[in-house]
């Protein structure tokens, strides 16, 4: 057990003491996976140093079939319980910058071992339901605008307003409200240049084209 420990935490100390007992020395983690054992455990360790996402999940990967019968198991729990989380956070961060699939993909990664996996994929689910429930209520917007019905294609923008995330209470709803505007604006002027055309009034009319090119080019 203590030869074990030292392997995890002496670093350099580790390796001279494992020599001069003859033992074999710390494995070489980038050339090599080691099988099961403190050697494992070791790279492991090594692996999640750099505190980077991918880093974390090999670590993981390394920890997360060890059985209660091997030894270093409690240790090798404890390591996968405290990596998890790590990665959790991260697929949290990833949510906070909209990348929903980068968030899944992380959160997926915690192993069925790990007591963060309930609630990685209770994130998940709640992830998936919330981009569900936005991409339904901009459908019902789009569907709004395209028969100009500037109140509803609005009201959805309200709903949009109530929802958890920042990306589609704010973000989001942000820019479909710039959207339902200059759309409208656009309708508008072309409305206004078939009037103007009826009406025989060229120069009002070079006008009111110059503003509908304007709203297109702002869609």
């Amino acid at each position: 057990m203590w030869v074990g420990v030292l392997c995890i935490f002496g670093g350099t100390g580790a390796l001279a003491f494992l020599w001069l007992t003859g033992l074999p020395p710390l494995p070489n983690c980038r050339e090599t996976v080691p099988a099961l054992g403190v050697q494992r455990l070791y790279c492991a360790q090594q692996t999640v140093r750099s505190g980077k996402l991918p880093d974390l999940i090999i670590g993981m990967t390394l920890l997360k079939d060890w059985s209660p019968d091997q030894p270093f198991y409690d240790q090798a729990q404890q390591l996968v319980s405290e990596w998890s989380a790590l990665v959790l956070v991260s697929a949290h961060t990833k949510i906070g910058q909209h990348d929903l699939a980068g968030a899944i993909a992380a959160a997926s990664q915690v192993p069925v071992s790990s007591p963060v996996y309930e609630k990685a994929q209770k994130a998940i689910a709640a992830w998936k339901a919330e981009w569900h429930q936005g991409d339904v209520i901009y459908a019902r917007a789009e569907a709004a605008i395209r028969v100009q019905n500037w109140k509803e294609a609005s009201a959805q923008v309200v709903e949009m307003g109530y929802m958890d995330s920042e990306y589609w209470r704010l973000d989001q709803a942000d820019a479909l409200a710039k959207r339902i505007l200059v759309e409208k604006e656009a309708r508008q002027a072309v409305t206004q240049a078939q009037k103007l055309a009826k009406g025989n009034a060229p120069d009002k009319l070079g006008e009111a084209i110059a503003w509908c090119r304007r709203c297109l080019l702002a869609l």
